[in-house]
C-alpha cells in the first residue's frame, strides 16, 4: 500500500516490481535460514540460496511485478515453520504457521490443496513416529490451521456481503474454464482435457527437471530411515505437478501455471531434508554430497534456460530474460497495445462516466492503472462483469477487447461475442468501438 500511494509508481507498475524484488529477497533468506536449520554447512547453503536465487523463472518472478514470487516466499516460510516445529516441538513455530498458510492461500487458491496434504502428513508423522495422542494431535492441528479458517470464512462474507454470491471469488475470468460466460459451474476432466494434463506434466519437468529425482531420492531415503515427514514431503512433490495440471485444467483456475514454478522452491526444501538424513556422517561425506547436489541444481537450472527459450509459451519469460542479459529495461509483459488504448481514452475523453466501458483484456490492468480511472472500467474483478459481458446493450458504452487471436487467458467478450469485433455484429441500436 504505501508503494502505490505514490502515483508515479503506481502507474508505471513499478511498484508492484519493487515488491516482488523484496519477496524474491526474502525467498532466499527464508531458504537460508531453512537449510541451515536443516544442519547444510554455511558455505553449500549460501551457494544452494545463490543457485535458488539465480534460476532463471525464480528470477524472472522476482523482477517482473507478478504474484508468483509471494507465493514462492510464503511456500518456503510455511515449511520452514512447519520444520522447525516438527524438530523443536515448540509452540511458538505452531502459532506461527498458520499465517504463512493463510497468506499462501490467498496468493494461490490452488496452494489450498498442497496444505491439505501436508496437514495429512503432519497428522500420520504425530501418530506414529512421535506417538502422540488423537486428541493431542487435534489440538495441534486446530491451533496450527486457526488462522486459515478463521481468514477463509472472513473471506467467504466479504464476497457474499459485496457480491451476494458467497463463493464469488470461485469463479474465472479466463477462457479455460469460463464461469462467468457458460454458468456451468466446475468443469469435468473430459477426454479432450487428457492432453492438456500431460502437456502441462512435461511443462512442470522442464521447469525444474531436478524435482522429480530430488522427489525419489528424498523418499527412499527417508522411507529406509523411517522419516514419515521428509517421505510425505517428498510424496507430495512428486504428485504437486499432476494435482496443478487437474486444477489447471478441470477447476476453477485458467491461470494456474503460475503456480508450477512452487517445484523450485520444494526442490531446495528437499536438498535440506535429504543433507539433513547425512547430518551425522562425515565432514568430508557432506561436503561431497552438498557439492554433487550444487552441480545438479546448476545443470538443472541450464536445463530450464533451454527450455525457455525451446517452447512457445514461454515468450514471455524469454523476453524478459534476453532483454535483462542485453541490459534493457524488463519488467511487465508487452504492453504497447494497452498504452496506446489509455493514450486513446484519455486524449477523446471518453472517460465521462463510472462503470461504462467494459474491459475484457488479460493485461487490462495496465489501461486502468495509465488512466487513473478505475470507476470508469467495468473489469473481471467487477460484480456486474458478467451481465455486462453476456448483454452489454445499456449497460456500456464502449467495450475493449484484444483481436480473438490474440486472447490470451481472458477472452471472454469474444467468446460470448464471435463475430462482434470483426464484423460488429449484436449491436444495432447505438453505434459501438
Amino acid at each position: 500500500m504505501p508503494l502505490i500511494l505514490n502515483k508515479a509508481l503506481a502507474t508505471t507498475t513499478f511498484a508492484a516490481n519493487l515488491l516482488s524484488c523484496l519477496f524474491g529477497a526474502l525467498s532466499c533468506v527464508y531458504l537460508n535460514k531453512l537449510l541451515r536449520f536443516c544442519g547444510v554447512e554455511r558455505a553449500i547453503s549460501l551457494s544452494f540460496t545463490f543457485l535458488f536465487g539465480a534460476s532463471p523463472l525464480i528470477f524472472f518472478y522476482a523482477v517482473n511485478g507478478s504474484s508468483e514470487v509471494l507465493s514462492v516466499f510464503l511456500l518456503l516460510a510455511s515449511l520452514y515453520y512447519t520444520i522447525r516445529w516438527i524438530k523443536l516441538g515448540q509452540n511458538v513455530d505452531l502459532f506461527t504457521i498458520g499465517f504463512p498458510y493463510l497468506f499462501l492461500v490467498f496468493t494461490s487458491y490452488e496452494a489450498a490443496g498442497f496444505i491439505l496434504l501436508l496437514l495429512v502428513i503432519i497428522y500420520f508423522f504425530l501418530r506414529f513416529q512421535k506417538r502422540k495422542g488423537v486428541l493431542e494431535i487435534q489440538a495441534d492441528l486446530i491451533i496450527m490451521i486457526a488462522p486459515l479458517l478463521w481468514g477463509a470464512i472472513l473471506w467467504i462474507f466479504l464476497n457474499w456481503m459485496i457480491t451476494g454470491d458467497p463463493f464469488y471469488f470461485m469463479l474465472s475470468p479466463y477462457r479455460e474454464s469460463s464461469f462467468l460466460i457458460s454458468g456451468t459451474g466446475v468443469l469435468s476432466v473430459s477426454g479432450r482435457a487428457i492432453p492438456k494434463v500431460l502437456e502441462d506434466l512435461s511443462r512442470s519437468v522442464g521447469i525444474f527437471p531436478l524435482s522429480l529425482v530430488l522427489s525419489l531420492l528424498l523418499a527412499v531415503v527417508s522411507f529406509r530411515k523411517r522419516e514419515l515427514f521428509s517421505l510425505g514431503i517428498a510424496l507430495s512433490s512428486a504428485a504437486l505437478p499432476l494435482f496443478l495440471a487437474l486444477v489447471r485444467n478441470a477447476l476453477t483456475s485458467g491461470a494456474a501455471m503460475g503456480f508450477f514454478i512452487s517445484t523450485i522452491p520444494l526442490s531446495f526444501v528437499m536438498i535440506g531434508l535429504f543433507l539433513a538424513e547425512f547430518r551425522y556422517r562425515s565432514d568430508p561425506f557432506r561436503i561431497t554430497m552438498g557439492a554433487v547436489l550444487l552441480i545438479a541444481v546448476v545443470l538443472s537450472s541450464l536445463y530450464t534456460l533451454y527450455f525457455i527459450g525451446a517452447v512457445p509459451f514461454m515468450e514471455q519469460e524469454r523476453r524478459v530474460l534476453s532483454s535483462l542479459m542485453e541490459g534493457k529495461k524488463a519488467g511487465m509483459p508487452p504492453l504497447e497495445d494497452q498504452e496506446k488504448v489509455a493514450a486513446y481514452l484519455l486524449q477523446n475523453k471518453l472517460i465521462t462516466s463510472p462503470s461504462k466501458i467494459l474491459l475484457d483484456d488479460y493485461l487490462g490492468f495496465y489501461i486502468i492503472l495509465r488512466t487513473g480511472e478505475p470507476e470508469a472500467f467495468v473489469d473481471s474483478l467487477d460484480r456486474g462483469f458478467g451481465e455486462s459481458v453476456n448483454y452489454p446493450v445499456g449497460r456500456v458504452d464502449y467495450i475493449i477487447v484484444p483481436r480473438p487471436e490474440e486472447g490470451g487467458g481472458q477472452d471472454n467478450v469474444n467468446i460470448r461475442h464471435p463475430n462482434l469485433f470483426y464484423h460488429g455484429e449484436l449491436f444495432t441500436d447505438r453505434p459501438y468501438q
